[in-house]
């Protein structure tokens, strides 16, 4: 399944081939595969650099992260939002890990090691930090997430509250598109990429569609 939040009503009508008329795109592109002490994932590389290529093909400036510990991951988003001030439309990518607890995404570095639940602040990634970060540009926020797969410290019997991630809030002028619906667990894929980012791939270039409409066919490509 395949989960869509317009947070603001403009975004309904902005059409995705309109990105190339901005004069400032920034992306954020983060695939964390390679993990030190949870099951490593075979796709999120292959799924940002992947992106992050069909991206800089609409013109934006792409900050590609690829198996990013939490200080890289930090450093990136703080890079990012400072790119972000500047631009039109500002789109984050993630995939790899995610979780979530008592209602809150967290986004999972290659060098996490959590023995309790105490550890999440300090060895993760808060996502409303990053959107935070996104924050500061004025124009278009884009954050899209294949990040919502099984808890990845169940086998330190750790308890996170729910599969997959939380529906996040409705702030202004931002879209947020799931790989999965909230609460949901999403699936790596069986080949080069995830079935989200693949299909996502696959429609990011077709001309004169709108991003309701693009993530559509997005969805009816990871149903199928």
């Amino acid at each position: 399944m395949l989960a869509l939040r317009f947070l603001a009503p403009m975004l309904a009508v902005f059409l995705w081939s309109n990105l190339g008329l901005a004069e400032s795109r920034i992306a954020l592109v983060i695939g964390n595969s390679d993990y030190e002490a949870v099951s490593p994932l075979d796709n999120p590389i292959n799924d940002a650099s992947d992106l992050a290529i069909a991206l800089e093909g609409l013109g934006f400036e792409v900050l590609l992260g690829l198996d990013l510990t939490r200080e890289e991951m930090v450093a990136r988003a703080r890079e990012f939002g400072t790119k972000a001030e500047r631009s039109d439309v500002a789109l984050m990518f993630y995939a790899g890990h995610g979780f979530q607890v008592e209602g809150r995404n967290y986004l999972v570095p290659v060098n996490a090691t959590i023995q309790s639940a105490q550890d999440i602040p300090v060895q993760t990634i808060a996502l409303d930090e990053i959107v935070a970060e996104m924050g500061k540009s004025a124009g278009i926020r884009l954050v899209i997430l294949d990040a919502c797969r099984d808890n990845p410290f169940e086998a330190a019997g750790i308890e996170v509250a729910d599969n997959g991630l939380a529906r996040v809030g409705s702030d202004a002028d931002f879209l947020f598109a799931y790989a999965t619906q909230p609460d949901n667990v999403a699936y790596d894929g069986t080949g080069r990429n995830s079935f989200f980012t693949e299909a996502l791939l696959n429609h990011i270039y077709t001309p004169g569609e709108d991003i309701s409409d693009l993530m559509i066919n997005v969805r009816k490509d990871v149903l199928a």
